[in-house]
């Protein structure tokens, strides 16, 4: 049985020329980073991928600014390359206030077991971005956890953002 989860990237991020919680290409947290303007960029912390995972939708919801976003994707966490969907395109979008709230981007192929998010380009300071990966979680039933003759399948599920204290996968009801 498959259900679907939600891990957050950025969760309520502020576009500014002094942004925090990012980190630069090579995984090294920033003080303050630039995201504003061309050629402006950082990245999100590291996420670890569980083996059981599939069928991923990358999200943005964004408000009031207008930012690039890309997935990329790394084999050992350490070099990484752009997430290239089937069609031959990267993996990446343009989030701006006449184009909604919501931007997705149906991912087609498999990914690496390390994936991050670029994030940049800005246009200005000021508005805010939450970008998330939902997937799918194959669920395996808990051997003695049976009651009433009734599996109990729920699992707790965990993401590892690079060395920080792994956070748990939202379930998606």
């Amino acid at each position: 049985m498959a259900s679907n989860y939600r891990s957050m990237f950025l969760s309520g991020f502020t576009i500014s020329a002094t942004a925090t919680g990012l980190v630069d290409a090579d995984g090294n947290p920033i003080a303050e980073a630039n995201i504003v303007g061309s050629g402006n960029y950082a990245y999100s912390p590291t996420m670890t991928l569980n083996g059981d995972t599939d069928n991923y939708i990358l999200t943005a919801i964004c408000d009031g600014c207008t930012v690039e976003i890309s997935l990329e994707m790394s084999p050992d966490g350490i070099n990484w390359c752009p997430c290239v969907l089937s069609s031959g395109s990267n993996c990446e979008f343009e989030c701006t206030a006449t184009s909604g709230d919501c931007t997705t981007a149906i991912i087609d192929v498999n990914l690496l077991p390390f994936v991050r998010v670029k994030i940049g380009n800005a246009g200005s300071v000021g508005g805010t971005c939450s970008v998330g990966l939902y997937h799918e979680l194959e669920e395996q039933a808990d051997a003695g956890s049976v009651t009433s003759n009734i599996t109990d399948d729920t699992i707790q599920q965990e993401v590892t953002y690079g060395t920080t204290t792994p956070q748990q996968n939202e379930k998606v009801t």
